[in-house]
Parts: C-alpha cells; structure tokens; sequence
C-alpha cells in the first residue's frame, strides 16, 4: 500500500532534496554532496573543434579559472585550445564513468592511512565536473569543475611539484568553496598531477 500523497514509504529509504550548499540534504537530514543532475562532460563532443567551440561559448563558466595563483599557472589557464587538447588526452583514456578497480581503491585507501587524513580521491578533471576514479571518506562519484580544488592543479606548472594548500579558510582561491565552508570542511589539500589529492 503506497503512503499517504506527500508522505515517504519508510520502506523506500532517504529521500533526497537539494540543499542551499550546492549538496543534499536527506530526509534524515545528513548533509552531502552527491551528483548533480547532469554535469558536463567531454564525452558529449566528437572533436576538439566541437569542443573548443562549446568551451569558448555558454560552458566557460564550468570550466575556466575566477582565481588562480599567476606564479604557479600555465601562461594562460583558462586557453581554449590548451583545455580543448587536454581534455580530448582525457577522452582518449576512455577511463570516464568506468567501475571502480581494486588496483585504485587499495590506492586511496592507503593514502588514508598512511598520511591520516580523512579523505583521498583518484580523480580526473572533465569538462564541467571533477569525477572520482576512487574516493576514500567522501560520499560522491563527481562533483562541479567550478568548485574542485583539482582544477587548480591540472592548470599548474608540471616543473613547480605538488599543490599544496596548507589552510583552504585563509587561501583566496578557495575561502568561498561549499566544500570548505560546508561539509567536509576541507582545510588542508595536497594534490598532484598523475598522482592523487588528499
């Protein structure tokens, strides 16, 4: 017998609403990110012309760089056509929304316990979405490009080394981030590019 028009089937588990953070919030009322509806992907282009064009056009703003440290960046961080070839590298992977693989769980896992940290992710830097090739202590598989501390890093000089952020509060590329001021109240990040965020 189904509930009552308005009411949750106890049966069926959280319901799940979006929450003024950018995340959801559950009928149990625990806050988390998880997936938007539908994130932008690379995938949804056939050429690097396509691409350029659309990452040029109405997608900028899912991509492209507000703040960004001068020192530590590419030349240019928000070229079309050096976003356009690394994510069309990206495509040719054919890694993107691909299973979880014991070989890059164990490695997060490790990560974890190894530095003591609560969280560390495997993750790949798409068009308008940052997706989770594995991800330890943190319940979601992608989330918006826009707020990803990893944008920074695939954008920064390959010679410079990791990124590392020492307090996220105090840092003015990532003071406003929901996932700073929200749960998980990132502070400390460190990420490298080919390796893995922390």
């Amino acid at each position: 017998m189904a509930p009552p028009e308005g009411e949750q089937d106890p049966a069926a588990g959280p319901v799940d609403t979006k929450n003024d953070k950018g995340g959801e919030t559950t009928s149990e009322g625990a806050s988390e990110v998880k997936e938007s509806p539908k994130l932008t992907t690379v995938d949804d282009y056939a050429s690097s012309e396509e691409l350029a064009e659309a990452l040029a056009g109405q997608k900028i703003e899912e991509w492209k760089l507000p703040t960004f440290d001068a020192k530590a960046s590419q030349s240019d961080p928000n070229d079309v056509e050096r976003e356009a070839r690394r994510l069309m590298v990206l495509q040719s992977y054919d890694v993107l929304d691909t299973e979880k693989e014991d070989e890059f769980e164990d490695i997060t896992k490790e990560a974890t316990a190894y530095f003591n940290v609560p969280v560390a992710v495997v993750s790949l830097v798409d068009m308008g979405r940052q997706w989770f090739k594995s991800i330890q202590g943190f319940p979601a598989s992608e989330t918006p490009r826009c707020i990803s501390f990893c944008q920074h890093v695939v954008k920064r000089k390959a010679r410079l080394g990791p990124m590392i952020v020492e307090d996220a509060k105090l840092d003015d590329r990532f003071k406003d981030n929901p996932l700073v001021a929200n749960e998980p109240f990132v502070t400390f990040y460190a990420g490298e590019l080919g390796l893995f965020a922390l």
